[in-house]
This record gives structure tokens, C-alpha cells and sequence, in this order.
């Protein structure tokens, strides 16, 4: 065909720093030797790989917000376009229930470029987890999602 949904002559690849931000206080900053991911992008797929590592932090409270996409994401009909990918997570902060691994994933809106992160624990979701994360915390990624 030739609609432009078609063609795959963009293709581009490369690195970007995630931001990670708590909605309510406080803040993380990163490990700078674990602080980027890898994007690939083929015609309006972009596929996000990689793990980043949490250095420091002060106090964080409320949502955990990952942020800075490298493309938005499309704002499609139907949400055709929504994605909820899942991740592994180590948390160790004073929030956690006890340091390891738990079962996440990030809430991303149509039109974004950044979503909410939900902890899977005891059979419910938690949504204010920015307190799970401790110096040394990680989050290992990979997902693809649709953008303009």
C-alpha cells in the first residue's frame, strides 16, 4: 500500500534519559551509570529497552512518574494506541514492603510522553509507590508503543 501507516523508510535509533519523578514530594536521581535507555523506532513503532538504577533519594511521596519519552505517543481512536507494559521492578525504599522484586506496570496515556507507574501486590495495585524506591532501586523496561 502507500498509506503512510505503510512505509518504513523512518527508522532511527538511539539512547535517551528517562526522568523519574515522585507526584507528590521529594525526589530520585539516578545512577549515572544506569541512566539511560535505548529506543528503536521503525515508521511509528517505538520499542523502549533497557534498565535504569535509581543513585539517590530524598523523601519521595506519591505516584512514581516516568517520564520523557522520546516520541509522544499517538493519540489514537479507540485508544488503539494505549499501552500498559509491563516491568520488573526491585524496590528497596522505606515504602516497600520488603526489598526484592515485584510485578509493575506503567500507565501511559494516549498523547503522552510519560505514565504513572503501578506496583501488583497482594492481589491489589498500588499507585503511590514513589516511597518503594531506595538508592540502588532499578527498573528494568521493554515495551513498544505507537507515535505520530
Amino acid at each position: 500500500g502507500t498509506g503512510a501507516a505503510n512505509h518504513l523508510d523512518d527508522y532511527e535509533e538511539g539512547t535517551w534519559t528517562p526522568t523519574l519523578t515522585a507526584s507528590s514530594s521529594g525526589s530520585l536521581t539516578f545512577n549515572g551509570s544506569y541512566d539511560l535507555l535505548g529506543y528503536t523506532k521503525v515508521g511509528r513503532v517505538v520499542t523502549i529497552t533497557g534498565m535504569i538504577v535509581v543513585g539517590s533519594v530524598s523523601s519521595p511521596s506519591g505516584a512514581l512518574i516516568l517520564g520523557n519519552l522520546p516520541f509522544e505517543m499517538l493519540n489514537g481512536s479507540k485508544a488503539s494506541s494505549q499501552t500498559r507494559p509491563s516491568i520488573h521492578l526491585y524496590a528497596n525504599g522505606t515504602g516497600s514492603p520488603s526489598a526484592g522484586y515485584y510485578s509493575a506496570f506503567i500507565s501511559f496515556s494516549e498523547g503522552s510522553t510519560s505514565g504513572t507507574v503501578v506496583i501488583t501486590y497482594n492481589s491489589t495495585f498500588n499507585t503511590y509507590v514513589a516511597d518503594w524506591m531506595g538508592s540502588g532501586a532499578d527498573i528494568f523496561v521493554n515495551f513498544s508503543y505507537h507515535t505520530l
